[in-house]
């Protein structure tokens, strides 16, 4: 068995598969790889809700987890997890998610907004964005998303996180088997990672993940920047990711003084 767990808990639109191309996947072969995607991992904050004895021999295979998954969500299996996430800035996250709505727009935005919305060609960003923040769906698959996984929460849980929850979040990032980054520092937090986790440099590039998609491909998102879209929009997005907005703060001063 393994004595080690290193899980990517990947949060959306943040910049993490950079990680996943750059270090993981060069440095894990496929066979020690748990890809942890899809509803029911989403849903639970615990691995040990999903049929427990069925997958506690594969994880004492694993090496590396990587999956839309909360901090803590491999804890309980007698193994030294060590967790690991890139946060962006909240409002270029969100805007992330919007550019892929429209990236797919016969998939997403016709099932969000009908066909007429499917088939427009230039939407107007600022209503699109107000009514996609009017979503009851988006409001709990979309917002406050890195509180969510640094709390150990739900990542689409059935209500949005309170304080309460902030104050958690904030101290599991301060804990030294969570390592977090910002998207900005992600080219030095890559080197930093291949150091922690004794990736030898000649190994690189021989994981078995050659010309293999690790998960679903989609289509490059649309880049929407803060200038494309107006103050009122500006301020509705902050107001949603409200608790995100005060965690990526925690995480820049945190990182200035006690991450190299």
């Amino acid at each position: 068995m393994f004595d080690r767990l290193v899980v990517h808990a990947h949060v959306p639109k943040s910049g993490s598969g950079l990680l996943n191309r750059n270090v993981f996947l060069r440095s894990f072969t496929r066979g020690e790889t748990m890809l942890v995607y899809g509803h029911d991992h989403g849903q639970l904050a615990r691995l040990a809700g999903i049929n427990c004895a069925q997958v506690a021999a594969s994880i004492s295979r694993t090496r590396l987890a990587i999956g839309h998954v909360p901090y803590g969500y491999f804890d309980g299996f007698g193994r030294w997890t060590i967790y690991v996430s890139v946060f962006d800035d909240p409002v270029r996250r969100f805007l992330g998610f919007v550019g892929s709505v429209i990236a797919n727009r016969n998939a997403t935005a016709e099932a969000l907004f009908g066909p007429e919305a499917a088939a427009a060609s230039a939407p107007d960003l600022d209503h699109m964005i107000d009514e996609l923040l009017a979503l009851e769906d988006v409001q709990l698959r979309q917002t406050d998303m890195m509180t969510r996984i640094a709390a150990g929460l739900p990542v689409f849980q059935a209500e949005k996180p309170q304080a309460g929850h902030l104050d958690a979040a904030r101290a599991n990032i301060g804990r030294s088997n969570y390592l977090v980054a910002t998207r900005d520092q992600i080219p030095t937090f890559e080197s930093y990672l291949i150091e922690v986790l004794g990736v030898p440099v000649g190994g690189r590039g021989t994981g078995g993940w050659d010309n293999v998609m690790p998960v679903r491909s989609k289509p490059r998102s649309a880049e929407i920047l803060r200038a494309d879209i107006g103050g009122r929009t500006l301020r509705r997005i902050e107001a949603a990711n409200a608790l995100d907005m005060r965690l990526y703060d925690a995480v820049i001063r945190q990182n200035a003084v006690c991450w190299a």
